[in-house]
This record gives structure tokens, sequence and C-alpha cells, in this order.
């Protein structure tokens, strides 16, 4: 009776734990969910799934020298639209490029949102937005996940470089932190050195599971 009064107290322990992990439009840390099931929470159920997303073909290798590798991908991946991409057994991602109310009503400044499988249990999620609307943002991420326990780093000399025309734009980075137990979450307002297709500049927040199996 001790034994199984025990193995009770246990569960709902575990149960308490994984209440605490943060979550983004229903879709919370390490549980488990389907692609129909996050992309229904991203706002799409309509959806694509192994879409083609190769730019190492003739009609791109000109866009590819002009903007770089990584612009290219995002405009195919934008134009694809929706979509989940498997990469293993219970390994899987799912991307909605258009996003739009990210937070809830008020909260209109999100752009793209992708969501990593791993395991079969949610593992990371990646909400991209537009660095002009950062202090927006970063107001309504204190108004979901707390206002305390964020390590802020700033880099006022990061340079942004436009590929297409070689113009350089000098910025204030921000870099913010929480580290959790089980948790971090990290956002910046300027996510890479070189600008994106649409808009040109995006911030980053995201949120993964911390791995303890080592």
């Amino acid at each position: 009776m001790l034994r199984v009064f025990m193995s009770l107290l246990l569960l709902v322990g575990v149960a308490k734990a994984s209440d605490t992990l943060p979550d983004f439009r229903g879709i919370r840390l390490s549980s488990a969910m389907t692609q129909a099931q996050i992309m229904h929470a991203l706002g799409a159920d309509k959806f694509k799934v192994d879409p083609d997303t190769n730019i190492w073909t003739p009609d791109k290798m000109g866009d590819i020298e002009k903007h770089g590798m990584m612009y290219v991908l995002e405009k195919v991946e934008f134009d694809i639209g929706p979509f989940c991409e498997n990469d293993g057994p219970k390994k899987f991602y799912c991307r909605n490029p258009y996003m739009v109310v990210v937070f809830g009503a008020d909260h209109n400044h999100g752009i793209c949102t992708e969501v990593f499988v791993e395991n079969g249990v949610v593992h990371t999620i990646d909400v991209m937005f537009d660095s002009l609307q950062d202090e927006e943002f970063f107001e309504a991420m204190y108004d979901k996940y707390g206002k305390s326990g964020w390590k802020e780093e700033r880099d006022p000399d990061m340079v942004i470089t436009d590929l297409s025309n070689k113009t350089h734009q000098q910025v204030e980075r921000v870099t913010l932190t929480k580290k959790m137990h089980d948790y971090t979450i990290t956002a910046t307002n300027y996510d890479i050195v070189f600008t994106h297709p649409l808009p040109l500049y995006q911030g980053l927040m995201e949120m993964r599971l911390v791995d303890r199996n080592f």
C-alpha cells in the first residue's frame, strides 16, 4: 500500500513539473503532439508535408549569388506556405510563415513560427518577429512568461549586411535569456548578420527544453 501511495505522489510531482513548462498558443514544451495538432494551434489546418525545399536548382543560382543561401531558402519556404517536414522516426518540424496574431489580440507582430519535435515530444519553439516591433514583442513576451529572471546583454556594434546591394546597417542587438531547470527562453531583436526577404530585419524568440539525457 505504501509503495502504491509513493508511486502516486511521484506521478503527481511529474505532472506538476510538466505544467510549469511554457507553452506557445497551446503548444507546450515536452508535450506529445501530432503535426495536425501543432498546425491547428498555429492557425493552419491546411498544410503540406515534406514539400520540395531544394534551392540548388539552375533557376535559383542567380538569386543565391545575389542574396545568399539563407535568403533564398527563406523565400522558398515562405512561398510554400505552412508545412511540416519529417526528419526521422518521431522527429519532424512544422512551420507557418503566415503568423499574424502571436500572443493573442492586439499583438499583431508575428512573422513565422517553427515547432521542432524530437523523440515524439515538442523540444523547441522558434518565433520570428519584425525587429522594428521589438519593444512590443518583448512586452508581450514578458506578459506571458514573466518579467523576472531575465539576463540582458547588449551589443551596440552589430552590423547587418544586405548582400543584394552590399550595404551595411549598424544596430544595437539586445539579447534576453531566461534559464530554468527544464527549459530556456532566449530572445534577440536581430537574429543574424544578413537581411531577410520579408521583412529585412527579424528578431527571434526560442523556447527550448534542457537536454538532461547525458
